[in-house]
């Protein structure tokens, strides 16, 4: 039941013209773990500080091969279990880091609908990487300027 809403989100989103191809926003991941799990993207958990963010939560359960330990807990377990792995699944995906790495529309709704493996994640979450353009990686000099130059002085 629950993948099916999560399919006709994104089966209404490849209508749209190259949507099948463009990597998923990963606001989309965060919003299927939400569905999934029940909680919010950061929510203080004093019992246990490492739920306090979704992502890295489930993430962290995933390299565990625990993933199905957050499921939303109000279930109380009557869910389809490879359905709800496959949405958990399908939410890290598109919320990976690296948005290069993210699948397009297309790919997560195949996933969904059990017309494709599950991919293989990284059992850990990746950290993202930022490196300058090269241009900017080099000293900068002002030369001939100083707060007492111009029109005025």
């Amino acid at each position: 039941m629950i993948h099916v809403a999560v399919s006709h989100s994104l089966a209404t989103a490849t209508a749209a013209p190259r949507a099948s191809s463009v990597p998923i926003p990963a606001d989309f991941g965060v919003v299927a773990l939400e569905i999934a799990c029940g909680r919010r993207p950061a929510e203080l958990d004093e019992e246990d500080p490492s739920k306090a963010r979704l992502v890295p939560w489930v993430w962290e359960l995933y390299g565990k091969r625990a993933i199905l330990e957050a499921a939303d807990q109000r279930l109380n377990g009557k869910f389809d279990l490879e359905q709800m792995e496959r949405l958990m699944v399908v939410g890290l995906w598109c919320a990976h880091p690296d948005h290069a790495h993210r699948p397009s529309i297309r790919q997560a709704l195949n996933v969904l609908k059990f017309e494709a493996p599950l991919p293989s994640l990284p059992p850990k979450m990746p950290v993202p990487s930022y490196f300058p353009p090269p241009d900017l990686v080099a000293p900068v000099s002002v030369e001939g300027t100083s707060s007492t130059d111009g029109p005025g002085a």
